[in-house]
């Protein structure tokens, strides 16, 4: 089986209307793209390893105490685009402000929707002879809802 181009995952951004916790539909979401040129997964696990006295070898056992699904993005800031647009906004809001919608088309057809938090948000900035950089982290605060892809052919 051939590998796919990480291009084909799209990831979208949509604002986060306070007290609602239905994901927004699909046209409110902006696609996070436009002069990006780095999304990385940085999830990370936290775990803690114990040996007990009916280990039969003595070996830790590891067990997961919590899981934090994270994407770092980087590129070129475009005060005109609106998913950069979300990113700018959150610079100098609170912690509730930084919530947003963060939907991911995988490269296997399924759709991850969740309710996450933009943190370490830059738009704007740099050396003087470059581009104005857009940046941050987008954090899952929930276990985000997974579509499974439609069999093939469908």
């Amino acid at each position: 089986m051939s590998t796919k181009g990480n291009f084909i995952r799209k990831h979208y951004l949509a604002p986060y209307v306070v007290g609602s916790d239905t994901a927004p539909k699909e046209a409110d979401f902006h696609r996070l793209a436009n002069r990006i040129s780095n999304i990385t997964d940085d999830s990370s696990d936290e775990t803690d390893a114990s040996v007990f006295y009916d280990s039969e070898d003595g070996n830790a056992e590891e067990s997961l105490l919590g899981r934090t699904e994270v994407w770092t993005f980087e590129g070129q800031y475009d005060a005109e685009d609106p998913a950069h647009q979300i990113v700018a906004n959150a610079r100098r809001a609170n912690d509730d402000g930084r919530k947003l919608w963060h939907r991911i088309e995988e490269t296997d057809g399924s759709v991850v929707v969740g309710l996450a938090k933009i943190f370490d948000p830059k738009a704007g900035g740099g050396d003087a002879t470059a581009k104005e950089i857009l940046s941050g982290r987008i954090a899952y605060i929930k276990k985000p809802e997974v579509t499974p892809a439609p069999p093939s052919g469908e």
